[in-house]
Parts: C-alpha cells; sequence; structure tokens
C-alpha cells in the first residue's frame, strides 16, 4: 500500500515537472522570443526606411550636376528680370519721364493725371519645396508698386508710332535698362485738318522696392519757370 502511494506520488512529481517545463518553454517564448520578433521587425522596418532614404540620396547625387546648373540659369535668369524694374516710383520720376518724350520727340503732352501708388505683389511668401522647410521666391522685403496716370499726347503720324514703340520697348534715356511701362488702354483721335493724332493711353509704371533696391537716379532740367506748361513752350491763355 505505501508503495503504491510512492509510485503514485513520484508519478504526480514526475507530471508537475514536465508541466513546469512546458511553463517555463512558453514563458521563454512570450518574455524572450516574441520580444525579439518584435524588435528584428522594427529593425526590418528602419532598414527598409534608410535603403528608401539612400537610394533617393543616390538619384539625388546623380543629378545634383544639372540641379546646379538649372539652380545658376535660374538664378541668372531671376536677376535679368529684376533688372527690368526701377527700384522706386515717385510723382516726380512720371512727371519727367514724360518730359523726357517731349525732349525726344516732336510731341506736345496736353494732360497728366497721376492717382495714389498701388502695392500690387509681396515677394517671398511662396512655400519652398525643400524638404528642410523654409520659404521660396525673392527677398520677402521685395515689394512690387505701381503707379497708374493717364497722359494725352499729340503728335503726327509718324511720330506717334515712334512714342507707342518707345514706350513699350521701356525707353527712357537716362535709365540703362529702361523702365517697366504698360500701356493698359489707348484711344487714338485723329485730325485730318492739322495732320496730327492724339493718343490718350492710361498708363501703369512698375517697380520693385526693396532693402537692397535703389531707385534711379531723376534727372533735373533747367527751364523758363515763367513757362506755364514745361512740356512745351507755347503760352497758355485763361479763357
Amino acid at each position: 500500500m505505501n508503495e503504491s502511494v510512492k509510485n503514485g506520488s513520484s508519478k504526480n512529481l514526475g507530471y508537475m515537472l514536465v508541466l513546469l517545463g512546458i511553463v517555463l518553454v512558453f514563458l521563454s517564448w512570450y518574455f524572450v522570443y516574441k520580444k525579439t520578433n518584435v524588435k528584428i521587425d522594427d529593425i526590418n522596418s528602419e532598414i527598409s526606411a534608410l535603403k528608401s532614404r539612400r537610394n533617393q540620396l543616390k538619384r539625388l547625387e546623380a543629378d545634383r550636376a544639372a540641379m546646379l546648373e538649372d539652380k545658376a540659369d535660374a538664378e541668372k535668369a531671376y536677376e535679368e528680370l529684376i533688372k527690368g524694374y526701377d527700384g522706386g516710383i515717385t510723382y516726380r520720376s512720371v512727371i519727367m519721364d514724360a518730359y523726357e518724350m517731349t525732349q525726344e520727340f516732336d510731341i506736345q503732352i496736353t494732360r497728366l493725371s497721376l492717382s495714389p501708388f498701388n502695392d500690387v505683389y509681396t515677394f517671398g511668401a511662396i512655400p519652398s519645396s525643400n524638404p528642410n522647410g523654409g520659404t521660396g521666391g525673392a527677398n520677402p522685403s521685395y515689394v512690387g508698386m505701381e503707379e497708374q496716370y493717364n497722359i494725352t499726347i499729340t503728335s503726327d503720324y509718324d511720330t506717334t508710332k515712334e512714342v507707342l514703340a518707345y514706350i513699350v520697348n521701356g525707353g527712357c534715356p537716362y535709365r540703362e535698362d529702361g523702365k517697366r511701362k504698360v500701356v493698359r488702354s489707348v484711344i487714338f483721335v485723329p485730325s485730318q485738318e492739322e495732320q496730327t493724332v492724339t493718343m490718350d493711353m492710361t498708363m501703369s509704371d512698375f517697380a520693385i522696392t526693396g532693402d537692397d533696391r535703389e531707385m534711379t537716379e531723376v534727372p533735373e532740367y533747367e527751364y523758363d519757370k515763367s513757362t506755364p506748361n514745361i512740356f512745351w513752350g507755347d503760352e497758355i491763355i485763361a479763357q
């Protein structure tokens, strides 16, 4: 009887040891093997991301020479574009531009009607495509400025064509690169009796102001202060 109990106890102890071994194996898998697999998965994901970044950098490096050339071309085009605009506009500069035309051509300017200045564009506000962030475009201190005015010019037919070409091509004798002028509208009134054409034009002068921008100095001219109209010398008699 005692021998049977002893054998049964031994068997139970063996079962318990086997069960304990199974539990230990399970705990080992759960706390060690599973965590190791999760870590391996994380490392593999990181390796995949790094490989993708490496391939991207390789492509950028291969295109580096072309990108630098494109960058240089874009900077050159930008500088040429900016040079086409003066560094500012004043009423005096608009008046003296009109006076310059009377000295350049045989014309009469009978009306010059100015309006308030208008800011039409702020530079540097375009979001950059640089992955490191920042802003794109030009110097953020740059502002596009407009002065819109009306001017009435009378001249003969051939001179009228020359004046239009002068304005459209940005002609201005004292400005090396001309000045950005835009004809917004023009009405032609021919006079068969006088053999003249009167142009009533709406014009816009544009400039780009900013920290490092300088306006071209406007020249001063001597004229008879008693002349009622600086654009030509005929006396105007008040009716």
